[in-house]
């Protein structure tokens, strides 16, 4: 198993970094931008910021993303190899808490939010048609 989930990975003789020490250190630069540019936003738009920053790399904590940044001797078993890789800026959704955010921000705040959470990395359009096969088509659906 592993001991950290790692957001990113060795280079040269840097330690690799783990999910949390990468979005602290976004979040602290979040609060530098809110210090230095306090009127930019209103209050709830400050709020959307802060958890796209929080929950944006979140789905970096799935098998083959780590498996793919890690060492070879550091991987684990995959049990499905035979799905590709999901984007982690689109597993990083599942992990926001939408019916709590849809009584603070509403819809359209909250579309607002996934979306800058789904899409903060550029994609080519091959990953995303994969991506859209793999929820359609080889994961099981969800029925509430």
């Amino acid at each position: 198993m592993f001991q950290e989930i790692i957001a990113k990975s060795y280079k040269g003789n840097e330690k690799a970094v783990t999910i949390w020490e990468h979005t602290n250190e976004l979040l602290k630069r979040f609060n530098q931008l809110k210090v230095i540019y306090p009127n930019i936003f209103t209050e709830t738009e400050w709020n959307l910021l802060y958890n796209a920053c929080y929950y944006h790399d979140v789905g970096k904590a799935n098998t083959k993303f780590q498996n793919k940044i890690r060492q070879k001797s550091e991987q684990i078993s995959d049990d499905y190899p035979y799905l590709p890789e999901v984007p982690h800026g689109y597993l990083s959704c599942a992990y926001i808490p939408v019916d709590e955010f849809l009584d603070i921000y509403g819809d359209s705040l909250m579309k607002i939010l996934m979306s800058a959470v789904y899409y903060h990395h550029d994609r080519e359009p091959e990953q995303i048609e994969v991506s859209e096969i793999v929820i359609e088509n080889d994961l099981p659906q969800y029925i509430p």
